[in-house]
């Protein structure tokens, strides 16, 4: 029965939400036709259907839903989440590489959430390398923007200690199991690529700062030019007043005040 598309579940999701966290491309596109604005649906954690979507991966579901619905996609969830975060949390790289090239605006790629982490936060504590790659390639991401005082490579360093693949785990002879090879890579290739990435935003800051200075003495130095100009001007207005008195007489009278001497 069509009332049905609209009806919510206790967790506050439509038939739509859980079409597209389980990726059912026909069934989205029909639920869509039925009725466009369920695309704007909110759960109870205010998340949409096409945030569901890129937190399962689900390129084409998303896709679809940018088509028919793009200015709902951007909404935020109740953690102040866009579907870039959501996506890049969770380690689907198609999806982020999708969602950079259909909204390359720097508000998307650095917005933040309720902690104050953007995407590339994330991505570092997961330690998804090939995400934070991809991120950081734009050069509009934030390397070292600091949440609490840590940057994004220190977040990367941190979870390199503490990671999915370790955490409360303990071996049969009581110690910590260690972190497995594929686990220990992907934290060493994300922890370079934030390396290089911090050096090349300090060096590219450092130069926007040497521009910024050598603006600002050009500003001081054209204001100093016109200060001395006026100054002149200035000076060339008192001389001619004072060779310019006429006496009673009739006569010029020409008064020159040079270090207590008058003419």
């Amino acid at each position: 029965m069509p009332e049905l598309v609209n009806e919510k579940d206790s967790c506050g999701r439509s038939p739509l939400h859980y079409a597209a966290a389980s990726g059912a491309l026909a069934l989205v596109d029909h639920l869509l036709q039925l009725k466009p604005s369920n695309g704007s649906f909110l759960d109870n954690n205010l998340a949409t259907p096409a945030h569901m979507a890129a937190e399962n991966g689900h390129l084409n579901v998303l896709k679809l839903f940018v088509k028919r619905c793009r200015y709902w996609v951007e909404l935020l969830n109740n953690h102040h989440q866009n579907i870039l975060h959501v996506a890049a949390q969770n380690g689907h790289l198609k999806v982020v590489r999708y969602i950079q090239n259909m909204f390359m605006v720097n508000d998307l790629l650095n917005e933040t959430d309720e902690d104050g982490n953007t995407p590339l936060h994330l991505a570092a504590a997961k330690l998804h390398s090939s995400i934070v790659s991809t991120l950081v390639q734009t050069g509009n991401m934030d390397t070292t923007q600091s949440i609490k005082s840590e940057t994004v490579l220190d977040i990367a360093r941190k979870f390199q200690l503490v990671s999915p693949s370790n955490e409360g785990n303990e071996g049969t002879d009581g110690n910590q199991a260690q972190a497995t090879p594929n686990k220990t890579g992907c934290a060493a290739t994300t922890i370079e690529i934030l390396k290089a990435a911090s050096a090349k935003q300090a060096k590219k800051l450092e130069g926007i700062l040497e521009q910024e200075d050598l603006i600002i003495e050009s500003i001081r130095d054209k204001r100093r030019k016109e200060m001395a100009g006026t100054l002149i001007v200035m000076a060339t207005l008192v001389a001619t007043v004072t060779f310019s008195g006429i006496h009673p007489s009739g006569a010029s009278k020409v008064k020159v005040h040079i270090k207590g001497w008058q003419c």
